[in-house]
């Protein structure tokens, strides 16, 4: 017997709400890996850090290090990452998040409260 959409968790009215954004935003969609990435440098900005490029790409934990270099070079490509030189070594370069990433995780959270406050019809 299927679940009437009264017993559907906060959670899954959240993950169909994160997937509308997705479906909204075709030409930038982020795969898993990107995904993953992009939580950790949003994770490490909110925390008042500004990762490296080897710092991601050493989280082999995620992917290969040739496919985090990918993936980082194709966040920086759709707009979601910048690259900064360090203020003291210009040879070093951190990771920090655009407007773009920063209103992509805002909407998430967004989708979040509206998932856990909204009323089921």
């Amino acid at each position: 017997m299927p679940l009437s959409t009264k017993t559907l968790p906060a959670y899954l009215r959240f993950m169909q709400l994160a997937e509308s954004f997705d479906r909204m935003n075709l030409t930038s969609k982020l795969d898993h890996v990107e995904k993953e990435l992009l939580d950790k440098l949003i994770s490490a900005y909110y925390n008042g850090q500004f990762p490296l490029m080897g710092d991601l790409i050493a989280l082999k934990m995620i992917a290969s290090q040739a496919t985090l270099h990918s993936r980082i070079k194709s966040l920086i490509a759709k707009g979601y990452i910048d690259i900064v030189a360090d203020d003291e070594d210009s040879r070093k370069k951190h990771l920090v998040p655009t407007r773009l990433a920063l209103t992509f995780y805002a909407n998430l959270s967004d989708a979040i409260v509206k998932a856990t406050l909204t009323p089921i019809a």
